[in-house]
């Protein structure tokens, strides 16, 4: 996953014997050449180029907003409407999709107990997992678009750090990381400590 390299990249600069690595900024900068997504709408229209969507019925959102015991973000609903079933190769082999949507929360919460971490925080939602080592969170009471707080087994964190500003740019992050022959410009990433260990 891109999250993955892009610590493995920098954790990997601290090391004398290494070869200079790719400055983080270089990794926002735009591609010479390559497809611009900035919006939900442009991340829909492009996955629709390579990709058969499958999203959720109203109820099935209902439902869910049902068990929290609040709305959900409208940027997540809008996901959740498009391609809560699946996008195809879109962020296959991590855990997004409705399927396994009700056991996300669970799994966060092991995760975070078996790295001797406090429980989840109050009000958060878990939406995204990655082979079980991986963690992606947003509070539910953060606006339409909400930034995306992450978590990673194995890099020394004391909790989640900022990942993203949106919600909508943690999508295209993924998207990126699905298609990165297309070069799709990345957003700005957050300063943070699992990009920069000094």
């Amino acid at each position: 996953m891109w999250i993955l390299m892009i610590i493995k990249r920098l954790l990997a600069t601290r090391q004398a014997s290494s070869p200079p690595m790719m400055a983080l900024a270089d990794l926002a900068a735009p591609a010479l050449s390559g497809d611009q997504v900035h919006t939900m709408d442009e991340l829909v229209v492009f996955l629709q180029r390579f990709e058969t969507l499958h999203g959720l019925k109203c109820w099935e959102i209902t439902d869910i907003e049902s068990r929290i015991g609040q709305p959900l973000p409208k940027v997540y609903t809008q996901f959740l409407t498009i391609m809560g079933r699946g996008g195809g190769d879109y962020m296959r082999g991590s855990s997004a999709f409705y399927e396994e949507l009700s056991s996300l929360q669970e799994g966060g919460e092991e995760l975070m107990a078996e790295n001797g971490l406090p429980p989840l925080p109050d009000n958060c939602f878990v939406f995204w997992m990655h082979q079980g080592y991986q963690l992606a969170i947003f509070y539910l009471n953060d606006g339409d678009d909400p930034p995306v707080y992450y978590y990673c087994e194995g890099y020394g964190q004391k909790g989640f750090e900022l990942i993203s500003y949106s919600l909508t740019d943690f999508f295209v992050y993924q998207l990126a990381d699905t298609y990165p022959e297309r070069k799709i410009m990345i957003p700005d990433m957050p300063p943070s400590p699992i990009r920069r260990r000094d």
